[in-house]
């Protein structure tokens, strides 16, 4: 698993993908947005089964998890917010589950 700042902070990746569906599974919400600064880990983790060790050095710090019902104007606002750093990479940069997005970044469309 790649859990590099490059790779989690920049762009869609499978770690943050695994965790955003992770929580909308268990809270039940239609979408997910978390924020990629919640991956601390900054390597590539070797391939086998995922421990508690594991967990604790992707995810060192716990997070409170809200469920909120916001508008689709607020929902375009937080991912906004989580691209305006782009490309530096920022802990901002969106993690998402149950939606898609596009946004140019750096005159390229990135997804």
């Amino acid at each position: 698993m790649d859990t590099r700042f490059e790779i989690i902070r920049g762009g869609e990746s499978s770690i943050g993908n695994f965790f955003g569906d992770i929580v909308r599974f268990y809270t039940g919400a239609d979408a997910v947005i978390l924020n990629s600064g919640f991956l601390r880990s900054d390597c590539i983790l070797d391939k086998g089964l995922i421990s508690l060790e594991i967990l604790e050095k992707m995810i060192p710090i716990m997070d409170i998890i809200l469920v909120l019902e916001v508008s689709g104007a607020e929902l375009v606002a937080a991912l906004e917010a989580g691209v305006s750093k782009y490309p530096s990479y920022d802990g901002r940069f969106p993690v998402t589950s149950g939606m898609e997005f596009t946004f140019i970044g750096n005159g390229e469309p990135l997804k």
